[in-house]
Formats: structure tokens, sequence, C-alpha cells
């Protein structure tokens, strides 16, 4: 059934943040009514009816005050190859467009399925990498420590009983074919 199940939680929280009301807004503005959500105005309007301050919105436009994050949200989003909204990435796997719960939330069962636990020696705090993303020679960045390690020698060696483990196969690359 629509809307049950452990990961609506999940889902239902990514739509809980502040300054969510105006990106919900800003996609009813653009998909629904056809506003031109390139011009200042509108992006105003937009602010002011979802509780945010018009006149801070206009400000921050004019002023180029987020210029910089959002050129890098660009940047980081052409070396990831996301060329549509909505796009959703975990991991290596990606969705493009509008989809379906159901749809949802199959990728993201299968994508967790497809990630593999990694406590850093550092910090002790734990993340989890892409399977397939961990290869011999393949490096780890702990997202809190800024540890960087390498997988060779020993540590490949516990990796691969891990993904041993879980069924993926020896080279990292996904779950192994057993006959």
């Amino acid at each position: 059934m629509r809307g049950q199940g452990p990961i609506t939680p999940v889902l239902r929280r990514s739509w809980q943040r502040p300054g969510d009301a105006f990106h919900r807004a800003v996609f009813k503005a653009y998909f629904a009514e056809g506003r031109d959500i390139g011009a200042i105005d509108q992006l105003v309007d937009i602010a002011d009816t979802s509780g945010l301050s018009g006149e801070a919105a206009r400000k921050a436009l004019l002023s180029g005050a987020y210029k910089s994050a959002v050129d890098a949200d660009w940047e980081r989003c052409e070396k990831m190859g996301i060329t549509a909204v909505p796009t959703f990435v975990m991991g290596t796997g990606r969705i493009t467009g509008a989809q379906p719960y159901e749809v949802l939330e199959k990728f993201l069962r299968t994508s967790i399925e497809k990630m593999l636990p990694f406590t850093c020696p550092i910090c002790g705090r734990r993340t989890e990498h892409p399977i397939d993303a961990l290869t011999e020679g393949a490096e780890i960045i702990c997202p809190f420590c800024k540890l960087k390690l390498v997988l060779h020698g020993h540590m490949w060696q516990e990796v691969q009983q891990e993904l041993a483990k879980i069924g993926a196969g020896a080279e990292g690359q996904g779950p192994s074919k057993k006959k």
C-alpha cells in the first residue's frame, strides 16, 4: 500500500526541513502553474506566499549573495551527470524524474543493500560506501575527520572478507553470481 513501510518516515522527513515550503512552491509555480521562476519578481512573490521574507529574497537575488554556492551546486551536478530535476542519487545509483512512491522505495531498498558500512579508525564514526566503488586501490575519505585511506594490503583483504559475507563479488562489483 502506498505510504506504508519503514521507508515512509525517511521520505517524509526529507520534506520537513526549513525552506522546503519555498522549494515545493517553486516546483508548483514552474511545473503546475507555468510561471517564470527565472524572474526575480516571481521568486519574491513565491517567497512571500511560502512564509519567507520576499524583501530578503529580493536582496539576496540582486546582490548575488549566494552566487558562489549556486555555482558550486551547478558544478557538482555537472560532475555527477545530473541534468534534470528531480534526480535521486544514492551511492552509485540514480533515478531521474518524478517517480511513483513504489519506484522510490525500491530504489532506496536496493541502494541500501549495495552499501558496505565502514567505521573510521581515527574518529570512530560510521559511514557507508557503495559496494561497486570498493576496489583494490580505491580511496575512502571519512566525511567527518577527512582521513584518507587507500584500500590495499590487509585493509583490502578485510574489505574482501566483508564483501564475501554479504554475497558481493571479490572485486566489489555488486552481488556475486552463485551457482
